[in-house]
């Protein structure tokens, strides 16, 4: 497992490129150039849900009026969803990637413990271009829409496995101004968080899983979606075919995001989307590899946090990857 380090990113705004290239930050960096999705960006890597969200909405989606249509008199305290959400809905965020270049990019994220957030490489990175700031999008209980909460720093890239690890470096109000931290982002960050070392089996191909979707009061809700078949790639020094993930389903394609968590009807974390040194298609990482890349990590002591690490060392048997 080939991992970049970000560390030279503490604030990515202060270095400029020259800088990141002589600390090895970009020429470390590998991609699939022959991905049949590179030249749709614009549709999928770029966009969340392209049937619920049109361009328009993608453009500038922080200057829109995004409440649902409720009556005035109705307090955000009050509004009462037809039926509960699921627990992992409040540790789903979007993330949004600002580039050196002018250009943004969004996707998903999946919230961890002590402010880390886990998503696909392909959101953070982009060819030649340098992250200069992220920020996180998410949902409380107490409202329905998704509104911005924190500012991200740019950890750990390691695009053979797909992934990309980061942290919570600043809070931020709904309009991604960095503010004091309050007892709202407390409750936000703490409440509901990803458990990526769940003892949740493996699934099979054609099983029933959960996403989350951006409904039209941009909103996340739960969807459900069949997987497809099983994804290996061939080890040669141990001479065997690896199971990595699973294929999406062609008719998956109009929900598809890079770095949406999938999970099981109990909300169990099962892997996300995104795509690998071995696919040319997106595919489902199963939870195993982002194991895999977090004690990766931790060992490399790139990432310091003692919950991980506990989590790390009671793994039964850890499996390698890539």
């Amino acid at each position: 497992m080939s991992i970049v380090c970000m560390c030279v990113l503490l604030h990515a705004d202060v270095y400029d490129e020259d800088m990141l290239i002589q600390e090895g930050v970009i020429d470390s960096f590998g991609i699939h150039k022959s991905s049949p999705l590179r030249g749709l960006d614009s549709r999928l890597g770029e966009g969340l849900d392209y049937a619920s969200l049109s361009k328009e909405n993608l453009d500038d989606i922080s200057n829109q009026n995004t409440a649902p249509m409720l009556s005035s008199a109705l307090l955000p305290q009050q509004y009462i969803l037809p039926e509960p959400l699921p627990d992992w809905i409040y540790a789903t965020a979007i993330i949004e990637v600002h580039f050196n270049d002018g250009s943004m990019r969004r996707g998903f994220a999946n919230m961890l413990k002590n402010g880390l957030y886990i998503t696909s490489s392909e959101v953070v990175y982009s060819a030649s271009l340098i992250p200069r700031r992220v920020y996180v999008k998410m949902q409380d209980s107490s409202a329905p829409e998704i509104i911005c909460v924190a500012k991200l720093h740019l950890m750990a890239v390691d695009t053979q496995s797909g992934l990309a690890l980061l942290e919570n470096i600043a809070s931020t109000d709904d309009y991604c101004n960095v503010v004091q931290k309050s007892y709202y982002h407390d409750r936000i960050q703490k409440r509901v968080t990803i458990d990526v070392f769940n003892k949740t089996p493996s699934i099979n191909p054609n099983q029933n899983v959960l996403f989350p979707y951006v409904d039209k009061y941009y909103s996340f809700v739960p969807k459900t979606m069949q997987v497809g078949e099983v994804e290996t790639y061939y080890d040669q020094a141990s001479a065997t075919y690896v199971k990595y993930g699973y294929q999406l389903k062609r008719d998956w394609y109009p929900n598809f995001a890079y770095g949406k968590g999938i999970f099981d009807t109990k909300g169990n974390f099962l892997g996300l989307i995104s795509l690998t040194y071995h696919s040319y298609l997106p595919v489902l990482v199963k939870k195993e590899v982002v194991q895999d890349f977090l004690c990766s990590l931790d060992e490399k002591k790139v990432l310091q946090d003692g919950d991980i690490a506990k989590s790390c060392a009671a793994l039964h048997k850890r499996q390698r990857f890539f």
